[in-house]
C-alpha cells in the first residue's frame, strides 16, 4: 500500500476514502477461506467492511471478535456478538446475526 502520508489539500476525509474504498481495498488484498487476525471482511455490497481483531477456536467452533468504524473509519470499535462479545464464524456464512451480511466469500486478506 505504500507509505501514508497527510493529504496535501487537508481533506483528511477524502484522503481516507480514496485509499480504503471498496476498489482500494480490492485491490490491496486477495481472497482466502480461513480467518486470521488483521484480515478483511467486505459485504457484498461492498459499501461495508470490517476487520477480524482476533480468532479463536474451541474445538470444532471458530469465533471471531470483529471491530468496524464508520465511513471513512477515523476509529475502531469492538462489535459485540452474541457469544461474550465474539461471533461465531461458518466457512460459508462467515459472521452471521450482524446488522449487514458478511459472508465468508467477502473474507480478504492484505498483500505485502
Amino acid at each position: 500500500m505504500g507509505r501514508a502520508t497527510f493529504a496535501p489539500d487537508g481533506d483528511w476525509e477524502a484522503w481516507l476514502i480514496d485509499r480504503f474504498d471498496s476498489d482500494a481495498v480490492h485491490g490491496a488484498t486477495v481472497p482466502v477461506s480461513r480467518p486470521r487476525p488483521g484480515d478483511v471482511l467486505m459485504a457484498p455490497t461492498g459499501q461495508h467492511a470490517a476487520v477480524i481483531m482476533d480468532v479463536v477456536t474451541r474445538g470444532e467452533e471458530v469465533y471471531v471478535l470483529v471491530g468496524e468504524g464508520h465511513v471513512p473509519a477515523q476509529y475502531v470499535h469492538v462489535e459485540h456478538g452474541p457469544y461474550a462479545h465474539w461471533w461465531p464464524w461458518d466457512e460459508t456464512a462467515g459472521v452471521e446475526g450482524f446488522r449487514e451480511p458478511l459472508p465468508a466469500s467477502g473474507l480478504r486478506r492484505w498483500t505485502d
